[in-house]
């Protein structure tokens, strides 16, 4: 106090209270303040991740291995693939309108679409595309295979000891 009267008017007084934030970890505006970020950091991570996941299913649909298979099929896989980026671009919407922390936290969790099962879908439906048509091709090595099959399956029950039930695989 002395040296605001030594210094006059002008000095700003030593024993007016301090300001809001000085001393205390955290203020109300602060906090609010604090919440936004991680509001709009939650928001940027989701979107960031629709928008990942829809240029990963783009080039899925682009992919050589969809182009291969019929044109039925590949039409299936694509219009799965447009209802993904659909309901991704819908998620994206919704975490960028979201208030809440909570909210969009919900919504990131339902973001759960991932383009690496789609190229294995694609993969498995021309393995099957390949597979019936060798069927076609050999209708006689099938009937040999499935009989053989039954012959084998006989042989395994005769040769099984009789202190085991049937199904039972412990030794």
């Amino acid at each position: 106090m002395a040296a605001s009267v030594s210094f006059g008017d002008l000095a700003p007084v030593a024993s007016a209270a301090p300001h809001a934030g000085a001393g205390q970890s955290g203020t109300h505006a602060k906090a609010q303040n604090e919440d936004d970020k991680r509001l709009l950091n939650e928001q940027r991570k989701v979107t960031r991740e629709t928008a990942r996941k829809k240029a990963a299913l783009s080039r899925v649909e682009q992919h050589r291995t969809v182009g291969a298979l019929e044109d039925s099929v590949a039409d299936g896989v694509r219009a799965n693939i447009t209802a993904d980026k659909t309901a991704l671009a819908r998620l994206a919407t919704a975490a960028s309108s979201a208030t809440t922390l909570a909210a969009v936290r919900a919504v990131g969790r339902r973001v759960c679409v991932r383009p690496g099962v789609c190229l294995i879908v694609v993969s498995d439906l021309r393995r099957a595309d390949r597979f019936e048509a060798k069927i076609a091709e050999n209708p006689a090595v099938i009937t040999d295979l499935a009989a053989e099959g039954t012959s084998r399956k006989s042989r395994v029950r005769r040769h099984r000891r009789p202190d085991r039930p049937p199904g039972s695989n412990r030794r």
